[in-house]
């Protein structure tokens, strides 16, 4: 089974800015972290509990406080803010008071993906593909801070995400990934060394057993700049830090690394048709 890396783990989300009452006013919000699930082939939820037994692998359990800033896109699985961070409680030191206003040392940039109770399923998916692919978060991909889900209260709602016209008898589902905040999308001005870059980040993905299956130009981004983001993990196959990234699993499946060589092929024909197949044949 996949485990996530040892890193600062987010078992409970406040965020504020998100959510509006009936009467348009934001409310705050809070949201249990859940780990997804896959039984049947059908991805499905568990609730994350800090339990006694995970001590022994050095996780640390935090609660972070958030704002909801700038809404950044909105994709088919759901819609993208950046945040700012208010504050962080250490759960694992029952002696540490809560840390306001703290820096980039405690939680990077992080954005929140969004989803209704229409877009639940895939952001499901696209959790349980980026806990598969713990191993590339941060070399390849953007950092995974977790999964989180909550049923808002009567006439609650997000601006942007459900429609104030509709049906407010109907349970609303609210469900979050918090993820690395990415750089700059590509600008198509890229060098040789660059383009071999982003080939060697899909060949990543490639050979992880993973099949992307939705490689667009809008997927792919230069690494957040460190600080204040932190600094990229040295991808253990390729020797150096990666200088982009690749976003969006919602509609990855399982491939196995028997496929590796064919998905490697359609990602070269995919940056072909962005880069002139002769700069990136010169790459390779």
């Amino acid at each position: 089974m996949a485990t996530e890396p040892k890193k600062l783990t987010i078992i409970k989300l406040h965020i504020n800015k998100l959510v509006v009452n009936a009467r348009g006013e934001y409310v705050p919000v809070t949201l249990q972290r859940y780990i997804p699930v896959e039984k049947d082939g059908k991805v499905k939820a568990k609730l994350r509990k800090a339990l006694a037994s995970d001590e022994e692998h050095n996780f640390k359990w935090f609660e972070a406080g958030l704002s909801a800033r700038r809404r950044l896109g909105h994709g088919r699985c759901g819609t993208a803010y950046s945040t700012s961070l208010n504050y962080i409680l250490d759960y694992s030191n029952p002696d540490t008071e809560r840390i306001t206003s703290p820096g980039p040392e405690y939680l990077p940039p992080v954005v929140l993906k969004v989803a209704n109770e229409d877009g639940l399923e895939r952001l499901a998916s696209e959790a349980l593909n980026y806990r598969k692919l713990w191993s590339l978060q941060g070399v390849s991909i953007p950092c995974y801070y977790g999964w989180f889900k909550l049923s808002l209260e009567d006439g609650f709602r997000i601006p942007g995400v459900h429609s104030i016209h509709e049906d407010s008898s109907k349970p609303r589902e609210l469900s979050i990934l918090l993820l690395e905040r990415m750089g700059k999308p590509l600008s198509l001005k890229e060098t040789d060394e660059e383009v071999d870059d982003i080939m060697d980040i899909l060949v990543d993905i490639a050979r992880s057993g993973i099949r992307h299956d939705d490689i667009r130009y809008e997927n792919l981004f230069m690494a957040p700049t460190s600080p204040p983001a932190l600094p990229g993990e040295i991808c253990r196959s390729h020797e150096r830090r990666h200088k982009f990234r690749i976003i969006d699993f919602e509609s990855a499946k399982s491939s196995g690394s028997a496929a590796a060589s064919s998905m490697v092929a359609i990602y070269f024909q995919f940056l072909a048709k962005i880069y002139s197949p002769r700069k990136l044949l010169k790459s390779k």
